[in-house]
Parts: structure tokens; sequence; C-alpha cells
């Protein structure tokens, strides 16, 4: 028992030995922060110093600390730790009571270890710290333990434009102007620490208050403009200025510069040139040889210097005037050049600068003006030299054609007599025209006696250079021949329907042997007063004209009413014309609108709708219509069942009892369609198709009292008893039952008949056509009492070819034979 608490007492304190000696594994927590992410430490007193704060959290006794500073290649260059050797203290058991000392703070002063500066560039710190329990931490993190040395300052050329200006928005020197030209950071780590650096502006004044602000972002090129308006955008005011430029980068290191004598001046200083003409010829003649500039100064005190340039469009120097500080009222320009040589002709203006000495620079120019010292020319020619101004469209003018050089003065043109009187004067204030035409009357309106004249032009330019035209003959002839002309037809036709399809003219003149034909024209014009058809020849004139009533441009012939126009030009310029008698050109064929008085035609003598009446409504034609004709033609349009004619324009009223020329009355159910005919004078045809004329049921009253009712457009499928599909068998058979209906007491007796298409046929072939008819009728049977009709009514018979309405010939023509289909017909017969 004892040995059993023995071994007990033992193993216990086994166990507590094992556990007091168990090594935690929790390590101590470091944190750090940095007071500069970069810093410049060149002694001026800013961001000299980098300061890393560690805080180490632990449960522990701190035994052993290093940190080393490293450069961007991993070389140590500072480090500092406390007493002992790391590895020999890993290997040591101890159990210590209280923590070693350890930096709370790391200052680095930008030295390695034998105090020199290091360069600038990137550095990373590297720490380690070890607990009493041999738990180690290591910092060396890159990214986040790094730092930057920077002591280079940040630098800026500037470039200004306009130290003097004035923002008084005339459009001159109205802004400064400053671009700044930065050094930028080569390596790509401070571009991206001082990537928030700022170019400040700064506006002060001449106590060195400061007027406006403006942050620039680092980059190379920047440009800053002022319009003289301060921070709370308003005009500042007149006075001298100066532009403070400063920038501090990330590493405290600053650049300043200052551009003094920034004059902003709004003062106004009106100043004007005017030129007295604009042209002037220096070219000695004594007459517009100089040209004046008149100047207007508002404030003549003041001034510093002044000059007046004279360029040319191209804005280059040609002379230039000035004298001292006093400025005349006036100058003048003689035309010569810096070289004293005569300017070149051309555009000119003057520019006249003055100075203030306050800085105010106001520049005007004049208008443009121009050297000019060639004299106006013009070439003349006039056709014809001999008119006829007598009204007749011939020769009524003479034109005389100028080609003068451009001026801007007036030209004058004077039309003398041969005593050099002015018979008409003429005068273009801007440009004289190309042409001028002249009708052969004077200065009063009248027309000037038969003679000869001549034209004389002449300009004085705006520079003074004269011009005068030699004198232009010109005569005045006027005399009459009669001429006539005389047409075929008072209407024609052209329609090439070989009548009446050409106008034939028959041309005369009483021409003089002193006076022969030149030329002549006969021109054919229509109603709205156009030339449609014109012959010109320069030739003598021709006994006779053929027209096809086309016009010159081969247009087909238009309508209407024509009057002949005979011009004949002799040789001293008069002109004779006659005027033909008017004829009409009609290629239209006549207008004939007709009317029908009932709408479906019912000729079985009932007394309602038994006759159709076509009644004449209106008739149009320029030309009277020779003969008409109304064609009844059959359902299927192969022949003229009813023929009306007439001559001379179709009147009145036109009647129809429903029988063809050959007594044959119409079909029931059928469409006959109707065409009327109508031909004029000329040969014009009317060819005009109306509504189809529609046959209701006809209901036929029987001397022995019955009814009958035949129809033979119902369409049975070839040799059989049924109807095909045509949808007319079906209105057929409607309209029928609505027939019978009417006759509700009535027998019905429906007979079947068949065409006989030949003779001497077989007597089998009769058996069958007897059957065929009889089966037809039967089905027509079984289709009314469909639609209503009793079969007890109703008796069927066939008739086979028994009562032919149209005999079989064996001379029939084919027409004849289209006609017999109506052979093949049912007929009903309604008794008491």
């Amino acid at each position: 028992m004892q040995k059993i608490l023995h071994y007990l007492f033992l193993f216990s304190l086994l166990i507590l030995v094992i556990s007091g000696c168990k090594k935690e594994s929790v390590p101590p927590q470091v944190d750090y922060s940095f007071n500069y992410e970069v810093f410049s430490p060149n002694q001026d007193g800013i961001q000299d110093e980098l300061k890393l704060t560690l805080n180490i959290k632990t449960d522990h006794f701190i035994r052993y600390w290093q940190y080393d500073i490293l450069d961007a290649n991993d070389q140590v260059i500072k480090t500092k730790k406390s007493e002992g050797n790391l590895a020999d203290l890993q290997k040591k058991g101890f159990h210590p009571k209280e923590s070693i000392e350890y930096p709370t703070e790391i200052v680095w002063d930008g030295t390695d270890e034998a105090g020199n500066k290091v360069k600038d560039g990137q550095y990373f710190f590297k720490f380690i710290v070890m607990d009493n329990n041999r738990n180690i931490v290591t910092l060396t993190d890159k990214d986040k333990l790094v730092t930057i040395i920077d002591t280079v300052k940040p630098k800026a050329e500037y470039k200004l434009t306009n130290a003097i200006f004035s923002p008084n928005e005339d459009g001159k020197k109205d802004s400064l102007l400053l671009d700044l030209t930065t050094v930028m950071d080569k390596e790509e780590y401070l571009l991206k620490a001082n990537k928030d650096q700022k170019w400040v502006i700064e506006i002060l004044n001449n106590q060195l208050a400061m007027v406006a602000k403006t942050d620039l972002p680092n980059q190379q090129d920047l440009s800053f403009e002022w319009k003289g308006l301060d921070n709370n955008s308003q005009l500042a005011e007149d006075g001298y200025y100066s532009i403070k430029i400063h920038s501090t980068d990330k590493g405290g290191n600053y650049f300043e510069e200052t551009i003094p004598d920034i004059k902003l001046s709004t003062k106004e200083y009106p100043v004007e040139i005017k030129v007295a003409e604009g042209f002037f010829s220096p070219n000695g003649d004594g007459k517009k040889d100089t040209i004046d500039f008149e100047l207007t100064l508002k404030d003549k005190s003041n001034i510093s210097t002044w000059e007046l340039s004279i360029v040319d469009k191209n804005n280059k120097l040609v002379n230039k005037i000035t004298n001292g500080r006093d400025i005349p009222n006036q100058l003048t320009w003689d035309g010569k050049t810096d070289k004293n040589m005569t300017a070149a002709e051309g555009l000119y203006l003057g520019r006249l600068s003055v100075v203030y000495d306050d800085g105010s620079n106001p520049v005007v120019e004049s208008q443009s003006f121009q050297i000019d010292v060639t004299k106006p020319s013009a070439e003349i020619s006039i056709s014809p030299a001999v008119f006829s101004p007598d009204n007749n469209e011939v020769k009524d003018k003479t034109y005389i054609d100028q080609k003068a050089s451009e001026e801007k003065t007036a030209w004058t043109g004077v039309l003398v007599d041969e005593q050099d009187n002015a018979v008409k004067t003429i005068v273009w204030e801007q440009s004289i025209p190309a042409q001028y035409s002249w009708d052969g009357k004077d200065d009063n309106d009248q027309l000037s006696p038969d003679g000869t004249y001549y034209y004389i032009l002449s300009c004085t330019d705006l520079a003074g250079n004269e011009f005068q035209s030699e004198k232009n003959m010109v005569a005045i002839y006027t005399e009459k021949t009669p001429v006539s002309v005389t047409n075929q037809y008072p209407i024609f036709s052209p329609s090439e329907n070989g009548q009446f399809d050409q106008q034939t003219f028959t041309l005369t003149s009483e021409t003089q042997t002193e006076n022969q034909i030149v030329s002549w024209e006969l021109a054919l014009v229509n109603e709205a007063e156009e030339v449609i058809f014109s012959n010109k020849e320069n030739s003598d004139l021709p006994s006779t004209i053929v027209w096809d009533g086309k016009s010159n441009e081969g247009n087909d012939p238009v309508e209407g009413m024509y009057v002949p126009h005979l011009k004949v030009n002799y040789f001293h310029g008069t002109t004779s014309m006659v005027t033909g008698e008017a004829f009409l050109l009609d290629i239209t064929p006549p207008v004939v609108d007709v009317k029908r008085n009932v709408e479906i035609f019912s000729p079985d003598d009932d007394g309602e709708n038994d006759q159709l009446v076509y009644s004449i409504t209106e008739v149009k034609e320029k030309t009277p219509i020779k003969k008409w004709e109304l064609l009844i033609y059959s359902p299927d349009k192969q022949r003229v069942f009813k023929t009306f004619t007439g001559e001379g324009e179709p009147t009145g009223q036109i009647t129809w009892d429903g029988k063809s020329d050959k007594g044959l009355l119409v079909e029931s159910i059928e469409d006959y369609p109707v065409t009327i005919i109508a031909e004029d004078t000329v040969g014009n045809v009317l060819t005009k198709e109306l509504p189809p004329i529609p046959i209701d049921i006809l209901v036929i009253k029987l001397p022995d009292g019955r009814y009958k009712i035949r129809i033979s457009s119902i369409n049975f499928r070839p040799n059989s008893p049924q109807m095909t599909s045509d949808k007319k068998n079906t209105e057929i058979i409607n309209r029928l039952a609505q027939a019978l209906k009417k006759f509700p007491t009535h027998k019905i007796l429906l007979e079947g008949y068949a065409n006989k298409y030949g003779v001497n046929l077989s007597k089998s072939v009769e058996e069958r056509a007897l059957k065929l008819s009889q089966d037809r009728a039967f089905t027509i049977a079984k289709l009314l009492s469909r639609k209503g009709i009793s079969m007890s009514r109703m008796t069927v018979k066939g008739r086979g070819f028994e009562n032919q309405i149209i005999k079989v010939r064996a001379d029939m023509t084919k027409e004849e034979r289209e006609e017999m289909k109506i052979n093949r017909r049912v007929e009903f017969y309604l008794s008491k």
C-alpha cells in the first residue's frame, strides 16, 4: 500500500514538472506606424527625421530585439539590437521575471552606420523580437515597412504672355497667360508618392495680399490664365500685381518663385483712323496723287511713341510714318515705299499704334484703300450695224458688246447723231454690263429717225484715271413688205389613221428687188401662246409647208386650237409678220355618256322592265360626230346580238325589246356585254364598253294560260346530269327558286332539251339525248326542292332533240354553231 502511494506521488510530481516546463506557442504582437511616407533629411527643419513607432503586445517578457534598415538592394545600411546573441539565447532555458528594455520609437536621420548621409531612394525596415518562451516575431513586409528619402526640391520653368493686359473684353490682351513646365520625378515610386502634389498659383496685389488662387495638378505641362478676376469672381482693380508659384512635395521639399510687375489696366484710350478716299493714283498727273489719314485721339497726353504703318493686303510693311511723342490730326502718304519707290497697285491700309506711358497700346486700322494707276479700258463691238426698231421682233434692237475693265465708278455711254448731238445717254453707276441693247429711242423715249449714229463710251475711275472710246457706227432703217399664210383644213387629226393626217400651209410675199428675203420663220402657236412647231430657214420663202402635228422636239401631237404666224426678215433688217386663220388639231375620240333605265332587264311582257332604254346624257366633241353604233353582244361576246346605228351626233333615246337582229329573245339569267362606238369627221373613233345588261328570270305567259320559263345558261358536266361547280349555276338555281315561289299554287313541268349538233344522227344517239335531258331536268328539280319548292308540285320530262330553237344545217357558219348552244336548255311550265 505504501509503495502504491509512493508511485502515485512520483507520477503526480512528474506531471507537475512536465506541465510547468511546457513552452507557450503564442508569439508577441507588434504594431507599428510611420510619421512620414517620404522624408527629406536635408537639415532644413522640415521632415528631416523618420519616426517608426512600435507597440509590442505580449503576456510574457521580451528577452531580445533587433532592427535593420535596408536599401533597395537588401543591403543593411544601419542596425541596432539588444545585448546578447539571438542564437545563444534561443538555446538557453530561463525563467525571467521581467522584460529587457526595448524601443517604442525608432528615429532615423537618413544616415548609415558610419553616420554618412545615404542617397535618395527607397528603404525598408526589418524588426525582430523574442519573448522568454523563445517565440520570435520577424517583421519584413517590404510593401508596408517601406519609406522614401527625397531631398530634391520641385522645380518649374515658366513662360509669361501679356505681362501687361487689359481685361476689358475688347479682344486684345484680355487675359494673362502663364505656361509652366515642371521637372517630373524620374522614379516610378516617387511619381506615385507625389501624385497628389499641387502647384499653387497665387495672384498678389502690391500689398502682397492674395487676390486669387488656383491649384494645378502635378503634370509636366501646365497652363494658367488669369482674366483679372479675384476669388469672388469680381474684376480686380487696376494696378500692379505679382504671381507667386509654389509647390511642396510629399517629402516636404518646397519650391517658390515670384513674378513681379504684372500690370492690370482697363483704362480706355479711344483712337480712330480714317482715310478720306478709298482710291488714289500716285502717278504724278496731279489728280489724286496722295491719300490723307484723319487721326482722332481722345487723350493725347502721356503718349510715349506712335507709328503709322502702311501695310499691303498680305500684311507686309510698305512704309511707316512716325515723329516722336506729338501726333498730328492728319497725315499724308504719297504712295512711296520705305525705299522711295512707288508702291505697286493693290489694296493697302493704315495701322496706327500708340504707346502710352502706362503701357497701354491701342492699335487701330483704317479701312482698306487702293492704289490704282491703270486707266480704265474697253473693247466695243456693235451688231447688227443696221437695225430696224419697228417692233416687229426682228432686229428691233442693236446690241453693243462692251468688254470693259472692272471699275468701282460710273461708266457713261452716249449715242450721237452725225452732227455730234447727244441722242441717248446711259450711265452705269457700278459695273458696266457686258451688253447693252439700244431700241432706237432717244432720251425722251421717242423713236429716232432713220440715219447714221455713233456710240462713245467713257469712264473716270475712283483714282482719277480717264478713258474715252472711239466712235462706233450704227444705222437705223425701217420699211414693210406684205406677206400671207393660208392653211388647208380648219380641222385636222394627225392620228395616223389615213384621214386628215397633215396640215398644209401656203406662204406668199410681195418681195421687192432691192430688199430680198434673208430668212423666214413659220411658227405654230397653241392656245397658251406657246410655240409648238416652227420652221425657220435662212433662204427664200417656200410656197408650202406641211405639218404632221408633232413638236420640234418630236413629241406627239397635242390637240387644241393653233394659229400660224409667218415672219419674214429682209435684207435691210425689216421684218414682215402675218397671222393666219386659227385651226383645230383634234386626236381625241368623241365622248359619249349614256344611262339605261333599268338595272335588270326582264323582257317577258309582264309589264315590268319589259323595255330597256338608253338615254344619251352627254356628248363631248370639238369635232362633229360623223356616225355612231351601239352594239349588244352575246353573253360569251363571240358575236353581235343586237345593233343600233346612226349618223351625226347621237341624241334622244335608244329602246330595246330584248330581241336580237335575228329576232331571238335574250336568255334568262345571262349578262349581255354592250359597246358604244362613235367616229368624228376627221376619223377619231370612240370605242367604249358600257356595263353589261343582266337578264332576269323570264316568265312568259302562254296563250293557253300557262307560264313558261326558259333557261339555257345552266352548265352541266359533259355527258352528265350533274352541274359543274360554276358559281353562276348556284345563282341561277337561287333566282329560279325565288321566281317559282311567286306561283305557290301552280304545278311545275320541267322539260329538258339537248342540242342536236348534227344531221342524220343515229337512233341510239337520240335515245341517249332523251335520257340525258330527262336526267338533267330531274337534277334541277332536286336542287329546287332543297330551295323550298315541293317535289309534289314538279313533274320532269325529257324532250331530247325536240323543238330545236336553232336548227342544224350542213352549211352553218362557226358563229351560227356557237349560237346553237341555246338548244341545250331546261324549260319550266307553270299551270293551275
